[in-house]
């Protein structure tokens, strides 16, 4: 009987020591966690919201804190630029709430422009200071108005958008330069919706599209464009003033390509030449060294998302900003948003005594490019396969805008407000 008792008494003490061990490590990590850990994300980019998401998914049951600091005041779903210069009221859909990113209400949005970035601190242009032990840069690029609209705000915003609708309406004739991405589905959008207006194509090179896609990509793009009446001039490059470079012009001008062609229009659209928006990582570069690169000024990264130098490892960067990938495509964004995240947390881990888990290695997915060239056209390349209108329109269809009004919690119905 004593022994039986004992036996009892053996495992009671057992399982107590377990769960008290465990109580132990438990208290050890929050205990470690006193003060929150504060990671910043600059920029509501898919490379940012990616991040936000995730992060805070991961970081649930730990004190930690996110801040996402964006300029402007909603979130701009950039991929809708196009269709908003052709369709009146759709510019209003493209700017999304962003008060229901985050669950948690210990994380905020920011609407603030940045100025600086020291080792630990943001510098915003106001002159507060923002603390973080982990910083993600997502910032993007910039692209001339009104692809990208420059404007900080909605009202402006969709008053551009109108402004530019007006003004094909009462063009003529319409001068697109540049054969990437961009121009193409301009000139789609604009043919398809105007097609009594001559619309001109101009690329530098003799094939449309950057140089890493499919020769059977770039033909398909060609046919549905001059199947639209869109006339594409390869070969040509046209000499641009500084003020040239900065804005649209809806007015009727003449422009003079290198090899004396001229072409006048009464609109001339700009869709090439996007700038990073690294400025803010000047002085971190200077101090540092190898932030960002010398000509392109994109961030220079390592395949986990960290800047390459390691006094900033705790500092990551995702999308169209860092040069992590050529093909600037949003899809790419949100996963390198999504590995920087993941990273971030395996960090924040291990700071609370937990094994350093192998961090997570960006890998360059197979070839992939998908666009609109109006509204029932498109092309796509995944790997091989090349795909045209039909299957493109399908998973083009509303540009996609609908699907991120509810990853923002919101019904597309909600930007009539």
């Amino acid at each position: 009987m004593n022994s039986i008792i004992a036996s009892i008494a053996t495992g009671v003490g057992l399982v107590v020591s377990y769960y008290w061990i465990a109580s132990s490590k438990k208290i050890a990590e929050l205990m470690a966690l006193k003060a929150p850990i504060k990671i910043v994300i600059i920029g509501a980019s898919f490379g940012g919201i990616g991040a936000a998401k995730l992060l805070e998914k991961k970081c649930g049951s730990y004190n930690v804190e996110i801040t996402m600091i964006d300029e402007k005041e909603e979130f701009y779903f950039i991929i809708g630029a196009f269709r908003a210069m052709v369709e009146n009221g759709f510019a209003r859909k493209l700017w999304i709430p962003r008060d229901r990113l985050f669950k948690d209400k210990k994380h905020k949005v920011v609407n603030a422009s940045v100025k600086d970035v020291r080792k630990n601190e943001v510098i915003l242009e106001s002159g507060e200071t923002v603390a973080f032990d982990y910083l993600m840069v997502s910032s993007g690029l910039s692209y001339p108005t009104p692809i990208d609209t420059q404007s900080l705000n909605k009202k402006t915003g969709i008053r551009i958008a109108e402004e530019t609708i007006e003004a094909i309406k009462g063009a003529k004739d319409v001068l697109i330069v540049g054969g990437g991405c961009n121009g193409i589905e301009l000139a789609g959008e604009i043919a398809d919706d105007f097609p009594e207006k001559k619309v001109t194509l101009i690329h530098s090179r003799d094939k449309l599209l950057p140089g890493n896609v499919s020769d059977r990509c770039r033909s398909q793009a060609h046919k549905s464009l001059t199947k639209r009446g869109v006339e594409v001039v390869f070969n040509e490059r046209l000499i641009f003033s500084q003020e040239d470079l900065t804005k649209t012009h809806y007015t009727r001008r003449a422009w003079t390509s290198t090899s004396g062609r001229v072409f006048e229009t009464d609109i001339q659209f700009l869709c090439f030449g996007a700038d990073p928006n690294s400025s803010f990582l000047k002085n971190l570069d200077g101090k540092y060294g190898g932030v960002l690169e010398e000509k392109s000024r994109l961030i220079k990264v390592l395949p986990t998302m960290q800047l390459e130098s390691s006094e900033l490892a705790h500092i990551f960067a995702a999308g169209d900003v860092c040069n992590m990938w050529s093909e600037k495509l949003a899809g790419i964004a949100y996963r390198q948003g999504t590995i920087a995240a993941d990273n971030i947390f395996k960090l924040i881990l291990q700071q609370v005594g937990k094994p350093m888990q192998k961090l997570s290695r960006f890998r360059a997915p197979m070839q992939m490019i998908s666009f609109s060239v109006g509204r029932t056209g498109g092309v796509a390349q995944i790997g091989f396969i090349v795909v045209g209108d039909f299957i493109t329109s399908i998973f083009k269809k509303d540009v996609g805008v609908a699907k991120f009004w509810r990853f923002f919690g919101y019904e597309l119905s909600h930007s009539a407000h």
